[in-house]
């Protein structure tokens, strides 16, 4: 199985555990990859010709799309 580059943390968050120590946690959330994947399904639902078309379907393109934006990325 190949490893899916995922761009790492969309909206990564550290918190202080306390303002007296220097200890914190760190929240990683949603990747990248998921960021750019739920916009695309947004854009990809929003056209209305994707009425009718199942769930696999507009999921597997939403995904696709956000690998191609990861790959952009790296090509800068």
């Amino acid at each position: 199985m190949s490893d899916i580059k995922d761009g790492g943390s969309a909206f990564p968050l550290s918190v202080a555990i306390s303002p007296i120590c220097d200890e914190h946690i760190a929240y990683t959330g949603m990747s990248l990859r998921d960021y750019f994947a739920a916009k695309a399904m947004h854009a990809l639902l929003s056209n209305p010709s994707s009425v009718g078309i199942n769930g696999e379907t507009i999921s597997k393109a939403a995904y696709g799309v956000a690998n191609r934006m990861l790959d952009a990325r790296e090509a800068k």
